[in-house]
């Protein structure tokens, strides 16, 4: 799934079943991030599509095994709070 990500220009070529774009909005700090979410099976991989160095990357800040189709309040505030801090700790890192 990795190399695929990486290797398409579309990310609309993924399925729903794959990967969603658009899982939910949280914010940490006063700033507001859009989380998606890899899908494998009954895993789920949150985190949000950027960039490093202006080269594609997903920075994924949290994985769960899939309780509902909704993604749980807290787990989205601890991916979103993962994400800000570790786009804050990478060289180049953008989302």
């Amino acid at each position: 799934m990795s190399k695929r990500f990486c290797m398409l220009e579309d990310l609309s070529d993924l399925t729903k079943s794959q990967f969603a774009l658009n899982e939910d909005r949280f914010s940490y700090n006063g700033k507001e991030v859009l989380l998606s979410a890899m899908k494998g099976g009954d895993l789920r991989v949150y985190g949000n599509v950027g960039s490093v160095n202006d080269c594609r990357a997903f920075f994924g800040t949290l994985v769960v095994y899939k309780k509902a189709n909704k993604l749980d309040m807290d787990d989205g505030r601890t991916a979103t709070k993962r994400l800000l801090e570790l786009v804050g700790e990478i060289p180049g890192a953008a989302v």
